[in-house]
């Protein structure tokens, strides 16, 4: 594969008006290929998660049948079951687990927080409460393994984000790219990975906290000032990516659609590649992954220059735009600037 060499690579504005040419794709078939399919394709197969299913559903019969025949010994043996079933990996997509955020519970904190007492206490409420006011009419629609499918790609962009990692590790991996994989963690050892690291081509390195021992010796074996390990950000970057005498040091969120939090991380996305590492050799690179680029792209198609009050995504293109020209070293990319940045 003929590759450029890293002193051709368009300019950072260049690169950035590349990207509001390509659009993030709507349907991205990489998520789809790792969310998972927990259940099977065919009622006629089954497996543990969908045996689990159909015992809780049954348990949940027989609760019923006891609390309308008053057995309180019953009751609490059928109790006890449902807690039992309750601890197989993906139950919470269950109709019943799902009932618990109605009423302000999850079953993340039911696993977490509640003692084995305040489970059966827990759990008894529920089932009461679930008995009263959802089961009649689930029943009636029909109860399916579905639900629990459906339920949990409902809570995909949960995962997506770590997806959005490893996408990029894939890419990287396409273009003959490879990840440097740490043997000791001794601050020598270290040191001494950091200098391995530095002195190759074609490598990278996920970064996993503000702790991470290799980007600190990173940082230290370059003699780097890395603003944002320190301050209110106190944060380290994603990725760390060596091609040529080039480091480019990567910022990665994947961002679908504005508001609250999600403008946060592009102030922070806009604010890391505002970053001067005093080298030119040394690159922030803001990768903005997911649907929003998109939002970037639509609202500067239509958007005016006299408009008095331009949509955010504008204020935000504008800013992006003024720090890349005051560091005209770092860049802001989307996945197409991504592969135009570090491929072919």
């Amino acid at each position: 594969m003929k590759r450029k060499n890293p002193s051709l690579i368009k300019d950072n504005l260049r690169l950035l008006d590349y990207c509001l040419t390509h659009q993030e794709l709507l349907a991205d078939p990489h998520f789809s290929e790792h969310n998972p399919f927990i259940i099977t394709d065919s009622p006629k197969k089954s497996n543990e998660l969908m045996k689990a299913y159909n015992q809780l559903q049954d348990y949940i019969i027989c609760y019923k049948t006891a609390r309308a025949e008053e057995d309180e010994a019953l009751q609490n043996r059928y109790v006890s079951k449902i807690i039992e079933v309750l601890r197989t990996e993906n139950i919470n997509y269950a109709e019943f687990p799902c009932f618990w955020n109605v009423l302000d519970t999850s079953y993340s904190m039911y696993c977490s927080e509640l003692g084995e007492a305040e489970k059966k206490d827990f759990i008894r409420t529920a089932l009461n409460l679930y008995l009263d006011r959802r089961f009649t009419a689930y029943q009636a629609h029909g109860l399916s393994p579905v639900t629990m499918q459906a339920n949990c790609d409902t809570a995909a962009h949960k995962r997506n984000s770590s997806y959005a990692k490893l996408k990029v590790n894939n890419v990287l991996s396409e273009f003959s790219y490879r990840e440097l994989i740490p043997v000791r963690s001794s601050k020598t050892d270290w040191l001494q990975t950091a200098k391995i690291f530095c002195e190759s081509d074609l490598v990278y390195r996920c970064i996993s906290s503000k702790n991470d021992r290799f980007f600190q010796a990173f940082v230290e074996f370059l003699g780097l000032k890395y603003e944002f390990l320190s301050g209110r950000k106190s944060k380290a970057p994603d990725f760390v990516i060596k091609r040529g005498a080039h480091f480019y040091i990567v910022e990665h969120k994947h961002v679908k659609e504005g508001g609250g939090g999600q403008d946060k991380q592009i102030d922070e996305l806009v604010e890391f590649v505002s970053l001067n590492s005093g080298s030119k050799l040394v690159h922030y690179v803001s990768y903005l992954d997911g649907y929003y680029f998109n939002i970037m792209i639509k609202n500067r198609l239509i958007s005016k220059a006299d408009n008095p009050n331009p949509h955010k995504s504008i204020l935000q293109l504008n800013s992006i735009k003024s720090a890349l020209q005051t560091n005209p070293h770092n860049y802001f990319i989307n996945t197409s600037g991504f592969r135009e940045l570090f491929g072919s």
